[in-house]
């Protein structure tokens, strides 16, 4: 560090006499993995700091310094002290110093960051290659904003897409993604030829829009269509000659829908997608086991997706409840740890609370990554549903406790609300027609 900063620590410890470096404990106030690992490696190999306790300036020959020493979280700073810091993170960051510019920002508690700092640190952190931090941080600048700003719209989600597509970036050189005041888009860096792949994903949880249900059937795992004449005609079908049905069908591309041989309500092309979607989520929300779900597939099958108390959002509430159900059957996986096959003993009930730090935990993980930011009282909007997902949740057949209140609710809507996209197989209603057309002309 060079004499103007050792000059400004001592200016700053006169000031407020709490500049210490924070100890272990301190580091609580970082909220992800992803900013403590930051912070620590600031401390190391920018600042030279020793965290040991045994050897930390603030360790217990101190400990009356350091726990009224400044942290992110438990200190409230004088207005003289708070424009202090907030000019010294500015000039660090002016001078390119990124990694102490945000080590600045994150000095300052967070219930005093002003916009200023939170847009830094989110610019330290994206220019840092820290995508997570770099979310949060933007994140968190928009809330303190209080308003629609554009500009702060872009940033986080230029943070989101370099968090979560730079896998897809990197193995798909001839794409890019970009975002701007206009929104989101898939550019092309290259000439891109007939038929080529772009690049290929697979969902972690999918449901059919509502209002394709019953005018479109697709697979429930793996989304080809399942399209057959009758539903294709409609009313019209029955009214066909039975000559004109059968040279249909003779043209109609194959399709064999399997459907669950114990509920009406899903559907699949095979008998393996139909062995999957047992296996990761319907054995515990089939009508059969549970009879809660009735009710959900039910108004899934109404094509409605604007309902007073029930629902009022473009995509399936069943994504909900698959995506609570993956959770769950991947606790009792993880409990059995492999000692039966492909099945679960519904009758026994594994009770774990939702703060254990164990398998239910360890299986939430899979959709940890995914952000959830919206409008915390919208739940209230729909009480309906709420009572609908924790009927089937506090059913006697669930294998484990999992509980579904107005706040755990609103977390994973808001996860599907954020991050959902719609796509089509490559089998999708529009092939199977014109295939059927092309037929007829062969």
């Amino acid at each position: 560090m060079s004499g103007d900063d050792n000059t400004d620590d001592r200016m700053l410890e006169a000031m407020v006499n709490n500049n210490l470096p924070p100890t272990i404990n301190q580091l609580n106030g970082c909220t992800s993995k992803e900013e403590l690992d930051l912070i620590m490696h600031i401390r190391r190999t920018i600042l030279h700091l020793d965290d040991d306790p045994s050897n930390d300036r603030s360790s217990p020959k101190k400990e009356t310094i350091s726990t009224t020493a400044s942290s992110s979280s438990s200190t409230t700073l004088s207005t003289a002290t708070l424009d202090f810091k907030i000019e010294r993170a500015k000039q660090k960051f002016a001078a390119g110093s990124l990694e102490e510019a945000f080590y600045e920002c994150w000095k300052i508690p967070q219930e005093q960051r002003p916009l200023d700092i939170w847009k830094i640190g989110g610019e330290c952190c994206k220019k840092l290659r820290v995508f997570a931090v770099a979310q949060r941080w933007f994140s968190e600048a928009i809330h303190v904003c209080r308003s629609n700003n554009t500009d702060l719209n872009v940033k986080l989600e230029q943070a989101r897409i370099a968090r979560f597509f730079n896998t897809y970036l990197t193995r798909y050189p001839m794409i890019d993604i970009r975002v701007d005041e206009r929104g989101k888009g898939i550019y092309a860096k290259r000439v891109i030829s007939p038929n080529e792949d772009i690049f290929t994903d697979i969902p972690l949880v999918h449901a059919q829009t509502v209002d394709t249900l019953s005018i479109s059937p697709a697979c429930a795992t793996c989304t080809t269509s399942l399209l057959t004449p009758a539903v294709y005609f409609e009313t019209t079908w029955s009214r066909i000659p039975d000559k004109l049905q059968r040279q249909i069908e003779e043209y109609w591309p194959h399709i064999t829908p399997v459907p669950c041989p114990y509920c009406s309500f899903e559907l699949y092309c095979s008998e393996t997608c139909r062995h999957q979607a047992w296996n990761s989520y319907h054995k515990i929300l089939c009508p059969s086991i549970n009879p809660e779900t009735t009710e959900l597939y039910q108004f899934c099958a109404n094509r409605q997706i604007i309902v007073r108390e029930t629902w009022n959002s473009i995509f399936s509430p069943m994504i909900l409840a698959k995506l609570i159900a993956m959770i769950i059957l991947n606790v009792v996986d993880s409990v059995q740890n492999g000692t039966t096959q492909n099945s679960i003993d519904l009758n026994y009930s594994y009770k774990f609370q939702q703060t254990d730090d164990g398998p239910l935990e360890h299986a939430k993980e899979i959709f940890s990554e995914f952000i959830s930011s919206g409008d915390p009282t919208y739940i209230r909007t729909i009480p309906r549903m709420l009572k609908i997902m924790q009927n089937i949740f506090n059913h006697s057949s669930m294998p484990i406790h999992y509980e579904i209140n107005e706040q755990e609710l609103t977390y994973r809507f808001y996860q599907i609300a954020c991050n959902a996209q719609s796509f089509s197989s490559p089998t999708y209603a529009t092939t199977i027609y014109t295939r059927f057309l092309s037929n007829i002309r062969r």
